[in-house]
């Protein structure tokens, strides 16, 4: 009856949301949570009235003078964090999971963005925040030092860089990449990566793709590769498209990666077909062409490796017609992108024991800019000083004296390429670009700086 087996507290209530946690499926309502039986995944009610037993359903209310509306409940290091709008508490239990040996405690009080559900990873939860017409995006976690939970904010160097808008986050799992989408940006996801050693993080750093003409649905990965489903702007046909965000490269005798987006390979594709009289090969894409299509060689072997043709446009928006018979020609079609790193300002900064800050006072001026390279085939670095055109520099991957550099060979290289800038710091921002199909990385910049302090005549 209803006294001696009472109605689980979501029944006549609006359900927040479910979980599953220590082999109990869980229903979130208000602020009470109800598990099931224990690997009776539909089983809310006891088996027995006559004794307790430690796999009866599991009913637990939060106790806290502060109205506390459940908006999720995300397992995490053998327990579950309880967010709601404003506060988090961890639920746990001393020993098997029970009524007796459950305890929900407060935590951390946060706000969250309650539209975006919190995303666990490894040993780290991630949520988002709303600050003004930015979002914040913090990384909580168990601090083993004081035994406390903290939530660091990974969004404090870029604080105008994530929209408001966020509506969802995903990872890869060990939590090195994230992805997320923001209803403001729909051509946009934007990407956080960092990388540990042990429980350290030592690197982390967030861009974006932006998916020009289309607009992005949702992305989920499958280990380190990102699959994004976009649609076509004012279309209905949805695709998919996939990304490996930590190592895009297949071994083979391909000397480097052929960057296009939608790429497809001719493989891939239907049987092309030749036309003897025209002597042109008509090749039929999965997507309508674009005025950003390339057709690059891809015979790996070959010193065409690379190179990309002229071609036409077909009888459909979706056939590309090459000169020549290119029916045995291992080709890659897709789409041109610019990457592009856009550089804040540069400034001195001074160590102390409170982290560093920089150099304000005086003139600080950039004097020149080093770009170390690897793997690199070319790129371009836009000086922009206020009140001037933009110098523009290009780096075409010949390097004098190489023995690789061979005429008619398209050759990845490895140096240092110097940009002279003569302006002060306050008034020139940099840019880093490759609209090209060909590699580039650059590994670190360094700039060379003269200092001047006007309040005690002082070069340094």
């Amino acid at each position: 009856d209803e006294e001696s087996a009472p109605d689980p507290k979501f029944v006549g209530s609006k359900i927040g949301g479910v979980f599953f946690y220590a082999n109990r499926f869980g229903i979130f309502s208000g602020e009470s949570i109800d598990m099931s039986v224990s690997g009776d995944l539909f089983s809310m009610y006891p088996t027995s009235l006559a004794t307790s037993l430690s796999t009866d359903p599991v009913n637990v209310t939060i106790s806290s003078p502060r109205v506390s509306i459940l908006k999720y409940v995300v397992p995490f290091n053998e327990s579950c964090i309880l967010f709601s709008d404003t506060h988090q508490y961890i639920m746990q239990s001393q020993g098997g999971l029970s009524n007796a040996t459950i305890s929900i405690d407060p935590a951390t009080d946060f706000v969250i963005n309650s539209k975006v559900e919190p995303i666990a990873t490894g040993v780290n939860i991630y949520f988002a925040n709303r600050h003004g017409d930015y979002a914040e995006v913090r990384e909580y976690y168990l601090n083993n030092i004081t035994a406390s939970k903290e939530a660091s904010n990974i969004t404090l160097h870029t604080p105008t860089y994530i929209p408001s808008s966020i509506n969802w986050i995903t990872s890869n799992g060990s939590g090195t990449v994230l992805s997320f989408g923001a209803s403001s940006t729909l051509d946009t996801v934007y990407i956080y990566q960092s990388q540990w050693s042990g429980n350290t993080k030592v690197q982390s750093s967030w861009h974006k793709f932006k998916f020009l003409g289309d607009e992005v649905i949702q992305s989920f990965f499958q280990n380190d590769t990102l699959y994004t489903l976009i649609r076509a702007i004012g279309s209905s046909e949805v695709r998919i498209v996939s990304m490996n965000l930590v190592n895009d490269y297949v071994e083979g005798l391909a000397p480097f990666i052929i960057h296009l987006d939608n790429r497809v390979h001719s493989g891939d594709l239907p049987a092309p077909t030749y036309d003897a009289f025209n002597n042109e090969t008509t090749f039929v894409l999965p997507y309508p062409i674009r005025n950003t299509l390339l057709a690059v060689d891809a015979r790996e072997a070959e010193r065409f490796y690379g190179e990309s043709y002229q071609y036409t446009i077909g009888a459909f928006n979706n056939h590309v017609v090459l000169k020549g018979d290119k029916r045995a020609v291992s080709l890659y079609f897709g789409d041109s992108y610019e990457m592009l790193y856009n550089l804040g300002r540069i400034y001195i900064k001074d160590s102390n024991d409170q982290g560093s800050i920089a150099r304000t006072v005086g003139r600080t001026t950039v004097l020149k800019m080093l770009a170390t390279y690897g793997e690199t085939c070319t790129f371009k670095v836009s000086v922009e000083i206020e009140g001037r055109q933009p110098q523009v520099s290009e780096f075409y991957g010949r390097v004098k004296g190489n023995t690789n550099n061979v005429f008619g060979r398209i050759t990845p290289v490895s140096g240092v390429f110097k940009v002279a800038v003569g302006a002060e710091n306050s008034r020139v921002v940099f840019k880093i670009i490759n609209d090209s199909h060909l590699p580039s990385t650059i590994h670190f910049l360094d700039f060379s700086l003269r200092y001047f302090n006007n309040s005690v005549g002082r070069v340094g």
